[in-house]
């Protein structure tokens, strides 16, 4: 993993709890993965990410993205969308696209 990727999942853990785990697969449920992060833990840690990694352009944000949805861990995955909306500026519809192709080959 990148260094900014492997920052995010540190601090989604870093930032969770059991039973929040417990509760959110019991809510959810389906076959991801729940570390317990709250969705304000979540936001909290892609500003964090944002500000320890400044700069990153439209590639790199995309690579993060994807790297994110790598996996099957909900918190991950609703990292990898606050991270879209966080850079929408950056976005083209071709990526989106893109991204959408890469998350049916992840289910």
């Amino acid at each position: 993993m990148t260094d900014a990727a492997d920052f995010i999942d540190f601090a989604l853990r870093a930032k969770s709890t059991w039973y929040r785990a417990e509760a959110d697969s019991e809510r959810i449920g389906g076959e991801l993965a729940f570390y317990g992060a709250s969705v304000g833990a979540v936001r909290g840690t892609i500003r964090d990410a944002s500000l320890k990694f400044p700069g990153q352009g439209h590639d790199e944000v995309i690579a993060l993205v994807s790297e994110l949805r790598q996996g099957a861990v909900f918190e991950r995955r609703l990292a990898a969308i606050v991270l879209l909306q966080w850079k929408a500026d950056l976005i083209t519809v071709t990526d989106l696209t893109r991204l959408e192709g890469s998350c049916d080959r992840l289910e």
